[in-house]
């Protein structure tokens, strides 16, 4: 219905509790109409009931925005320099290992980068305080910087802040061996 000459207090509106613009135009959520549980949202002169979880979207963490990935599709991995061994991709497209590890072939260590270049996180968030327990440095194809992660000491997930952009990755504890430590493909369970 048109806002104008509607008591917008009525609907939450006179003081929404959320703005949100998308391609120029305002979005007001107001309150919740109390027999649908739809929320009342104003925009464009107009008054609109819309489903609830829209507001929830809205109001979250900022963070919680952020694409879970850790790297853009598309991208490929050439260089991975972990905590105790340095992977690295010939112009053939074969992999080596530093140290050298004889227990892992090409299979091994493409499936590995794979698993770094697939991972997604659970959440993001803004980096909290926890202690550093070391680093991840990975190199994208024409990319001329590594992008670097540092792994927070976190007993319920890896954790894998960005401090060049001020959040973290929390991903299940589970990937820690996958994405930490190269094995050979039967070891991992692939």
């Amino acid at each position: 219905f048109p806002a104008q000459g509607a008591d917008l207090a009525k609907y939450g509106l006179d003081k929404p509790l959320a703005r949100f613009w998308l391609d120029g135009t305002e979005y007001d959520f107001g309150a919740l109409q109390p027999i649908s549980k739809q929320r009342y949202l104003l925009s464009g002169g107009r008054v609109y009931l819309v489903d609830g979880y829209l507001f929830y979207r809205i109001v979250r963490e900022p963070y919680g925005w952020l694409d879970h990935h850790l790297f853009p599709q598309g991208v490929r991995i050439t260089a991975l320099q972990l905590p105790r061994a340095t992977l690295t991709q010939d112009a053939k497209g074969g992999w080596q290992i530093a140290p050298a590890d004889k227990t892992l072939d090409q299979t091994s260590l493409a499936k590995f980068v794979q698993g770094w270049q697939n991972a997604v996180a659970m959440n993001v968030a803004s980096i909290g305080k926890a202690k550093e327990t070391g680093e991840v440095a990975v190199v994208l194809a024409g990319v001329k910087e590594p992008l670097r992660f540092q792994i927070l000491e976190d007993p319920d997930s890896l954790v894998l802040a960005r401090p060049d952009l001020g959040f973290e990755y929390q991903l299940d504890i589970g990937q820690t061996d996958a994405l930490l430590t190269p094995a050979p493909a039967a070891a991992t369970g692939h």
